[in-house]
């Protein structure tokens, strides 16, 4: 970590809610949803110069998970315990659906219509059932989902490419991937993964039926009700939060940047603001503000385990939770299998030498951390 980096990392940590807690909160992104079903379709579509931006590492190492992969994941965060005896935890924001290809394609590119998760992992592993495994982690303590949107695509963007047949949309959509890089004629948003980012008033409509069905789909699937949330790609606005609040969401994940809607970056000339951890909103929901960072299949280059332990140094420093972003990708391994025991070995190493720095530590949800936000 250079002076630079120290500098900003202390700064984002100085305002907001305090404690004399050592709280470590995981929160990892992408759950259930689906990226790249293999490294034939990528090798395949990179052939018909579909682009992607594989320097991020996604679209090389993210699919949905396996069974193989969840265990691998469990027997690591069972492997420390915090003062309460608790495992460590994985806050999973997940969606809850996927586009359903077939009954697109069939309405010939004119309507949108998504399957469930449990349907989408059903495709993909026939044999098996990750599903299952989601839930014992859940009894279990060690894998609490919370909402990451109804899905990770901005539906009515996509719709817009397919029917026009642009930027390679088509070609991928075949081949049931949706990530790829575009390059859209007046139009600076260059891909289709930020759910709420959303040009006029005339597409709100279709964001807030998929917050509400979103949530309800949620609970539905785990039998409770999910009370925080993060939006796809850090991008939301006041019009999102509103639909958040009318349905439950009292706690706001993300990072120190909220990146602003095409609508709300017009409306106010601005690309978005900063938050502080405990900073509350005019609805009376609190940002939970990501701080610390284990992404290594983003950026391999990096010792996480020491850029995050010095993280969350600087974290309990200024007495304040650390809260740790770990998305899905670096745990997975159907595309690349030392993707996976790779990280898992780091994480194995980081999570020990957290328990060891910090003998008081305690490991909560981000639904947890923000009760005692609450609370105090």
């Amino acid at each position: 970590m250079n002076l630079k980096q120290q500098i900003v990392r202390n700064l984002i940590n100085i305002p907001g809610w305090y404690t004399n807690r050592k709280i470590v909160v995981i929160e990892s992104d992408d759950w259930g949803c689906i990226r790249m079903p293999s490294i034939e379709t990528l090798k395949k579509l990179t052939n018909k110069n579909v682009r992607f931006n594989l320097e991020l590492g996604y679209d090389k190492n993210d699919t949905i998970a396996s069974q193989s992969d969840l265990e691998h994941l469990f027997d690591v965060l069972n492997s420390v315990r915090d003062k309460n005896n608790n495992a460590a935890v994985l806050t999973a924001n997940s969606v809850v659906a996927n586009p359903n290809f077939d009954l697109i394609k069939d309405s010939n590119f004119t309507k949108y219509h998504y399957e469930l998760i449990t349907e989408t992992m059903a495709k993909y592993y026939p044999h098996a059932n990750p599903f299952i495994l989601w839930k014992q982690g859940i009894a279990n303590g060690l894998f609490y989902p919370q909402f990451h949107g109804r899905e990770h695509i901005n539906v009515q963007l996509w719709l817009h490419l397919l029917k026009n047949d642009m930027n390679g949309s088509r070609e991928a959509f075949y081949e049931k991937v949706f990530s790829q890089v575009m390059n859209i004629p007046n139009d600076n948003r260059k891909q289709v993964l930020s759910t709420f980012d959303y040009r006029d008033e005339s597409e709100q409509y279709f964001i807030k039926e998929s917050i509400n069905e979103g949530l309800n789909i949620f609970e539905s699937l785990f039998g409770y009700r999910s009370i925080s949330a993060i939006c796809p790609c850090y991008l939301w606005d006041d019009f999102v939060e509103k639909c958040f609040f009318n349905e439950g969401i009292k706690y706001i994940q993300g990072g120190a940047f909220q990146k602003y809607s095409t609508y709300q970056k017009k409306r106010l000339s601005k690309k978005g603001k900063y938050h502080y951890c405990g900073e509350k909103n005019k609805l009376g929901q609190y940002y939970l503000v990501r701080n610390c960072y284990f992404e290594p299949s983003q950026n391999p280059n990096i010792d996480y385990v020491d850029d995050c332990l010095n993280s969350i140094k600087i974290a309990f420093r200024w007495n304040k939770p650390a809260i740790i972003s770990a998305h899905r990708l670096n745990f997975i391994s159907v595309l690349n299998k030392k993707n996976r025991d790779s990280n898992l070995k780091q994480f194995r190493k980081l999570l020990n030498q957290i328990v060891q720095h910090w003998s008081d530590v305690e490991f909560l949800t981000s639904n947890l951390l923000g009760e005692s936000i609450v609370n105090k």
